[in-house]
């Protein structure tokens, strides 16, 4: 292979995994803070409400795909409900309970996840590059 395909092909690698890069370190964190603030206090926090307060039978759809999203703000109403019943202490007493965290809370995603654009997209074109061969092959 001649040195300027090498270099070439260098040059791509490189810009890829510079964006990919970029993309996982910058970008998601960011989308991931807005996106929370969205759900805790924004318009994604109204649409959920909604979405719950909706008829069973109607926006079966929207329900299925929600359905994370929705299982977490019942389980962050039932913490909120169960935070407001604590009794008031002293300023300078230390705190009764430990703090109140989901348990199965994640605040970083796992990297190898087919929700991530990256994976999927990267699986996406090894299984069109091993189709592509084999068929090449017959």
């Amino acid at each position: 292979m001649p040195v300027e395909q090498l270099t070439a092909s260098a040059g791509v690698l490189l810009l890829t995994v510079v964006t990919g890069a970029y993309w996982w370190l910058v970008i998601v964190p960011s989308e991931r803070a807005s996106l929370a603030k969205a759900k805790r206090r924004g318009g994604v926090r109204s649409y959920l409400d909604d979405l719950e307060a909706s008829p069973t039978d109607e926006r079966q759809a929207e329900r299925w795909f929600y359905t994370d999203w929705l299982q977490q703000l019942k389980q962050r109403k039932s913490l909120n409900a169960w935070g407001s019943k604590t009794e008031v202490q002293a300023p300078d007493s230390p705190p009764a309970t430990a703090p109140r965290v989901a348990p199965d809370s994640n605040p970083t995603p796992a990297f190898w996840n087919i929700d991530n654009p990256v994976v999927f997209v990267g699986a996406f074109v090894v299984l069109a590059s091993a189709l592509a061969t084999a068929a090449h092959e017959l």
